[in-house]
């Protein structure tokens, strides 16, 4: 098997846990520790709590993002992560990818996520960690940097 495909396998558990103990999604919510286990010690988990946990659990705890979306898009300009287009996310090519979505009218980022294979892996609305199909013709997708 090779490594996309392993990360990907990782990812997705990430998300079939959350989901099976019915982790929802909560403003400000983080995972109680980095190495925690859905349910006891977190049931509640925002969209950049899940990316910080689900990249330190898929990664096998080589990979510590920052708390917040705003850090973690520091995080990724710091070290160099090369921009890529909406488009991009549209290919199952084994690569996984940071999405960004930038609220205009507060001037910051309200949401991110990640996306592989053209799917997101993400914690949003009342429904917690799951997957969406990346599309084009969403407004919130085509705002999206990657």
């Amino acid at each position: 098997m090779d490594r996309a495909t392993r990360q990907e396998r990782k990812l997705r558990a990430c998300v079939a846990a959350c989901r099976k103990v019915g982790v929802r999604y909560g403003l400000g919510a983080k995972a109680s520790k980095l190495s925690a286990t859905p349910g006891t010690p977190f049931t509640r988990i925002d969209c950049s709590g899940f990316v910080r946990w689900a990249v330190y659990m898929a990664s096998g705890g080589e990979v510590i993002m920052p708390d917040g979306s705003w850090f973690q898009e520091e995080l990724a300009r710091k070290q160099g992560f090369k921009k890529s287009t909406s488009e991009s996310c549209l290919l199952k090519d084994g690569r996984v990818r940071l999405a960004y979505w930038k609220n205009k009218d507060q001037g910051g980022i309200s949401h991110i996520a990640l996306v592989l294979n053209g799917k997101t892996l993400e914690s949003h609305d009342s429904r917690g960690p799951n997957r969406r199909t990346w599309s084009l013709d969403t407004g919130w997708m085509r705002d999206a940097e990657v």
